[in-house]
């Protein structure tokens, strides 16, 4: 459940897009939980707005799945834009953060949310974004009020909005999330045998244990056989299909 005393702009404003779009009603009490929106569709469709840490919905998405189809609104930050206010909220400037996500990226934020992958009443949409993130500029050094920060820094975040977004992308069924892979990484689903290192060639690059280590839980791959230390897979017989 969100706090909405603390909700940014970019959560709000991704909330009643959606409301509106699926003709929703939002912040709609739901046994001990609160729903961002909820449709009056035939499955009762529960949409939740989670700009990260998608691990942290699980447990709402397997309390409320039992009564409603699950739609979860994930914004892809590809570019991020940082604003400086003085205590007064007067601008100070603006610049791009060298920070931002790719598709590859989105991975990290499956790994916590693998069990329902390949579920047909959950569904992700994924919204790459441009987003600018208000930070207000205090003269002595704070803490942040969770107390996360190691050292004091003379700013804290304020708010977050979208400059713009992109079209969306709709994951449902554990095929589609395998097609976010690289087009190279997809000529392994013809039934070639690979192992990490095969998919760091193929353009996973550094994530490559991670999006194995997904492969694997969601069982899209099997093992084939282990030479030395390093193991060999291939894709599961429902998941191998022509390249892109």
């Amino acid at each position: 459940m969100i706090n909405t005393y603390n909700e940014t702009s970019l959560h709000k404003e991704l909330k009643e897009l959606y409301a509106e779009k699926y003709g929703g009603k939002t912040e709609i009490p739901e046994g001990d939980m609160i729903c961002d929106v909820l449709c009056g569709d035939p499955e009762k469709t529960v949409i939740e707005i989670q700009t990260k840490g998608l691990h942290k919905l699980l447990p709402k998405i397997l309390k409320l799945k039992e009564n409603h189809a699950i739609h979860v609104v994930h914004p892809l930050i590809k570019e991020f834009i940082i604003e400086f206010y003085d205590e007064e909220d007067n601008f100070i400037s603006r610049r791009k953060s060298p920070k931002h996500l790719s598709l590859l990226d989105l991975f990290d934020e499956l790994m916590g949310i693998y069990p329902i992958l390949a579920e047909p009443w959950f569904t992700l949409e994924i919204i790459p974004v441009s987003c600018i993130e208000k930070r207000i500029r205090t003269k002595e050094p704070v803490q942040l009020r969770n107390k996360s920060r190691h050292f004091k820094k003379n700013w804290y975040k304020k708010d977050r909005r979208i400059a713009s977004m992109e079209k969306s992308i709709i994951l449902n069924g554990l095929p589609s999330y395998v097609d976010l892979l690289p087009e190279e990484t997809q000529k392994l689903r013809k039934g070639t045998i690979f192992c990490a290192k095969d998919l760091e060639k193929t353009g996973c690059g550094k994530q490559n244990y991670k999006i194995l280590w997904l492969l694997k839980k969601t069982e899209a791959v099997e093992g084939v056989y282990k030479k030395g230390r390093t193991s060999f897979y291939k894709f599961t017989p429902e998941l191998q299909e022509k390249t892109r």
